[in-house]
């Protein structure tokens, strides 16, 4: 057995000098290529690590400790009986060679009364912790070092971004805002100074996260883009489109030049790779530790996106790499900036015409797609520019807006196939569509009237252009939330695929519930919330 000498930090603080187990992979298992693994398997699974052998040592010779901390205070002695894993404690942006990983288990011990010598049993949480040199040069884990848990300290809380059981961030809502602050101030130190609108180069954003980029031909039709963590061997297309074999070195990034064919497309999907490598390079490196050759990819191909309801793994670092480059490339202190000056050139009412405009002035200004800048906008609370080129069985329906502000979470949009599974679920829903109040024109549910409604010369129904622009007085608002996409999990490279229809990778799915404004046809309005079942 190999041992190495570090400072005790199972405190959560540096400690005195201790010898503690150097392991490697044992080489006895094999790692399953279209699965990752979490934490707790990689130790258990390829390193050798026995938690039951671990936590009975301790049990057996720390005793005292287990008592001061509150369980066992009668026992003579105690020996473990069994034990559960609960859970991974761990964060991301520690440094490689020394990642700290803490394993919470539950034990179940007996132990013997000192003064009785009944049988005792008692139940308690510890914290197992391991030091992952995660370096494919080195991967070796150190520890463990065990001491009964006590949540989180100070040591794994200096770092901002919690991680989960495969050591992927876990981040809500109101992280990605914080996130993006974190990759300013550290590779953009000179923005504190900074007076005047920021606008990202991603190109340099690559560079100073040193990330070499090379503009490729893939031979699939989907890839956009992929960043490799590890050395490999890649077949690209040459000049005249022959395929030939290429050698890549880490910290690498492939874009594709024929799929990236505008300058917002190519500038998300290279900020899209540079936060695969900010917010997931211990993922990988964890799954290369399982004795992988190369690092782990995810891939979506056309056709594979879909609505579930639970997301794996793979999915939600996809979700998360997909959102956060708009918090970059348009940063909310000058987006604000920008947009408020826009808005403070319109006097009286903004129409759906003067949102088109400042959402494409954004585009333009901080060169990302018109649907990046739009989605942005909806998030800092822009939520007129929710109306604007909106897509409805992948045909553009005419831009929209409110006679007052647009609701927050609301959308005046449905597609047939959506409102259907609506309508199987809510009877009243359905009663009310059916009624012939409402007429589906445009992608909207829209009260069946002359002021709403007008035909062309050839039959064709439209909405008026009052109703374009009184959408809260005439149709049916639902509410969004959420989205939810399917990957598939693979070997070599994180890649960004080409989704189809076409649209930005930022534009969500919705689920719906609506919210549904019942009235005459010239009567005083009713509102009836209907509740998803």
């Amino acid at each position: 057995m190999e041992y190495t000498m570090i400072r005790n930090i199972s405190e959560g603080k540096q400690g005195e000098w201790i010898a503690l187990p150097v392991s490697k992979n044992t080489g006895k298992k094999l790692p399953d290529e279209t699965r990752p693994y979490t934490a707790f398997e990689v130790l258990t699974n390829f390193y050798g690590e026995d938690m039951n052998l671990v936590l009975g040592n301790y049990i057996n010779l720390e005793l005292e400790t287990i008592q001061r901390s509150g369980a066992m205070q009668e026992a003579a002695s105690a020996r473990l009986m069994s034990y559960c894993y609960k859970m991974t404690r761990s964060r991301i942006r520690q440094s490689t060679d020394q990642t700290v990983v803490d394993f919470i288990v539950r034990g179940d011990m007996e132990g013997v009364h000192k003064d009785t010598g009944e049988i005792i049993f008692e139940s308690m949480d510890f914290r197992i912790r391991y030091l992952l040199d995660m370096r494919p040069c080195s991967q070796a884990v150190i520890g463990p070092m065990i001491n009964p848990d006590q949540g989180d300290d100070e040591l794994l809380m200096s770092y901002s971004i919690v991680a989960n059981d495969y050591l992927l961030p876990i981040m809500y809502a109101k992280d990605y805002e914080i996130v993006a602050r974190e990759m300013f101030e550290h590779y953009y130190p000179e923005m504190k100074n900074q007076i005047g609108e920021f606008v990202l180069d991603p190109m340099d954003l690559a560079q100073r996260m040193g990330i070499t980029v090379y503009e490729v031909s893939f031979p699939d039709e989907v890839t956009m883009g992929q960043l490799y963590y590890s050395t490999d061997i890649v077949t690209l297309l040459d000049a005249v489109g022959k395929p030939h074999r290429v050698k890549v070195n880490p910290a690498t990034m492939l874009i594709s030049k024929d799929k990236c064919t505008s300058e917002g497309i190519k500038n998300s999907t290279i900020v899209h790779e540079c936060c695969h490598m900010y917010l997931d390079r211990w993922f990988f490196l964890l799954q290369m530790m399982s004795g992988r050759k190369t690092a782990c990819y995810t891939n979506k191909r056309k056709g594979q996106k879909k609505s579930y309801k639970k997301n794996t793994p793979i999915d939600w670092m996809e979700l998360q790499c997909d959102k956060l480059p708009a918090y970059l490339l348009l940063e909310k202190e000058s987006l604000t900036s920008f947009v408020d000056k826009k808005l403070n050139q319109i006097k009286g009412t903004m129409t759906p015409a003067q949102m088109h405009t400042i959402i494409a002035s954004v585009s333009a200004k901080f060169h990302v797609s018109f649907a990046m800048a739009k989605y942005r906008m909806i998030e800092l609370g822009y939520y007129e520019a929710g109306g604007i080129s909106c897509f409805q069985d992948s045909t553009m329906i005419p831009d929209h807006g409110c006679s007052g502000n647009w609701p927050e979470n609301t959308t005046y949009t449905i597609s047939a196939d959506s409102v259907l599974a609506l309508m199987d679920r809510d009877d009243h829903l359905a009663m009310t569509l059916k009624s012939g109040r409402y007429r589906y024109v445009e992608g909207h549910f829209c009260l069946n009237h002359s002021k709403y409604l007008i035909y062309d010369r050839a039959g064709r129904i439209h909405l008026t252009e009052y109703a374009r622009i009184h959408m809260n007085e005439c149709c049916i608002a639902f509410t969004v939330s959420g989205r939810y996409t399917k990957s598939n999990y693979q070997m070599g490279q994180v890649s960004r695929a080409k989704t189809t229809p076409v649209t930005d990778k930022y534009l969500p799915e919705y689920n719906l519930t609506a919210e549904l404004k019942i009235s005459t046809l010239l009567g005083r309005q009713k509102s009836t919330i209907l509740k998803m079942l």
